[in-house]
């Protein structure tokens, strides 16, 4: 039987529901945060929460033609800022799931960040992840039925954004109550260390 862990993209309204959430029911999820006029408020508010946070690019910019100047201010820039606040960030997602052509940017983001998270949908048992990334399940495109199943061997940890269904990509409520079902049954995915990088 697998783990679960949730994983939330950009500066959502709900973020503080979802974090409030999760620190009730005794879990952590990590936080992926562009940056904001009030990213220390978010970060601040997150760690309350005994939330993790994450480095999601300072403007959330399409990375695959990324220059090398643009990543010095998109990740480089933003990570000093978001440990100036936070402390250690370990943990990058890749706007819109869309690594760098650059060798030289992908080889520095593995430099940078223990833990890279890039999302996948179904085809996560056969995904060819050539760069080790740690993959993510799609939300909610993947429904709660096909969670279910993959969980019974597999461990998962799943793509987020807002939840109360503002948005096409969001989740709504009744979703997310039902991930929380999911997390009581399977319990929650170790956070660091080699079982997450096994992904």
């Amino acid at each position: 039987m697998g783990k679960i862990t949730f994983s939330f993209d950009d500066n959502n309204s709900t973020n503080e529901l979802a974090a409030w959430t999760l620190n009730q029911a005794g879990d952590r999820g990590i936080f992926l945060l562009n940056d904001s006029p009030t990213l220390e408020q978010d970060v601040k508010m997150l760690q309350g929460y005994n939330q993790i946070v994450g480095n999601h690019t300072k403007q959330h910019l399409l990375m695959t033609n990324m220059s090398e100047e643009e990543f010095q201010t998109e990740v480089v820039d933003f990570q000093k800022k978001l440990e100036g606040i936070a402390g250690k960030v370990e943990y990058f997602v890749y706007p819109h799931n869309a690594m760098p052509v650059n060798q030289n940017i992908q080889n520095e983001i593995i430099k940078m960040f223990p833990y890279r998270l890039r999302g996948v949908l179904e085809d996560i048992k056969t995904y060819d992840n050539k760069t080790n990334e740690i993959l993510r399940l799609r939300l909610p495109e993947v429904s709660i039925a096909w969670l279910e199943d993959y969980l019974e061997d597999n461990d998962a940890i799943v793509e987020i954004h807002g939840i109360m269904g503002e948005k096409p990509w969001d989740i709504d409520l009744n979703y997310f109550d039902k991930l929380i079902k999911l997390w009581e049954k399977y319990q929650s995915l170790s956070l660091s260390g080699e079982s997450i990088k096994s992904i």
